[in-house]
């Protein structure tokens, strides 16, 4: 019935809601994009095999985001559709949390058996292969941004023009930092208020400076379940969040 309700509720958007002008807005994402933000936008630049030639390898040990934003790759997590499970991944190590962000620091990367040796870091356990046909190969299991101390009711009476960014609908990233995403479900904000739906959203930006305009997170918080293909295997992730505000990012829909 939820999933029903949910689709209901978007197919209506589409119909009724109309693009938004193509600008810069406050935005306030929803968990669930929140949680293909960190997963596409920071999680696969923070894999050492493809860390070692982006953009967050020269910035390890720099500030580039406030202090309150952490950004996490888990082995567990203690939400059932954190599907990312790997006690011990496949080179035999136990996984740890990996804090890709620290107080908005870039702290670690995270790393197979060959690339913690390489980088001088303390083991990760992210190496895991398909199944045993496939050679293992650094990947993401559940990656999230920690919650904060906002309330979701609390962010949305900030937003004077806005808009509230519910649900993602595929999307790609770069080495550079670059991103784009399609965004399925979305509703503008007026005056601290979530108003009517729109369609044909998407945004886009540079990661780096993305992080940099975080301006506030929420307690609530939730992961949902993919799949995350890399060398032509997919294994089980886990994405999640909070609700985050950011101050400035731009959006697609129309264009005078």
């Amino acid at each position: 019935n939820d999933i029903l309700q949910t689709l209901k509720i978007r197919i209506e958007g589409q119909l009724k809601g109309k693009p938004p002008k193509a600008d810069k807005y406050p935005v306030v994402l929803a968990p669930e994009v929140v949680g293909v933000f960190a997963h596409e936008a920071i999680g696969h630049l923070a894999e050492a095999d493809l860390a070692i030639n982006g953009i967050l390898y020269e910035l390890r040990g720099k500030q580039i985001a406030p202090e309150f934003l952490n950004i996490v790759d888990s082995p567990i997590v203690d939400y059932p559709m954190g599907i990312g499970v790997t006690i011990y991944d496949d080179d035999g190590i136990e996984g740890r949390d990996v804090y890709i962000i620290k107080n908005g620091v870039v702290n670690e990367f995270l790393t197979d058996r060959f690339y913690s040796s390489y980088l001088g870091q303390k083991p990760t356990g992210n190496a895991r292969a398909e199944d045993f046909r496939n050679p293992i190969i650094i990947r993401m299991r559940n990656t999230y941004i920690s919650p904060g101390s906002y309330s979701y009711d609390e962010m949305i009476k900030e937003v004077k023009q806005g808009i509230l960014l519910v649900s993602p609908r595929g999307g790609q990233t770069s080495p550079d930092g670059t991103f784009q995403f399609g965004i399925q479900e979305a509703y503008k904000i007026e005056n601290g208020e979530v108003k009517e739906p729109l369609r044909n959203v998407g945004i886009s930006g540079y990661t780096i400076e993305t992080l940099k305009d975080i301006k506030a997170i929420s307690k609530e918080f939730n992961v949902s379940p993919g799949y995350c293909g890399k060398d032509g295997q997919s294994v089980p992730v886990g994405v999640g969040g909070p609700y985050v505000l950011v101050e400035n990012m731009k959006v697609g829909g129309i264009i005078d």
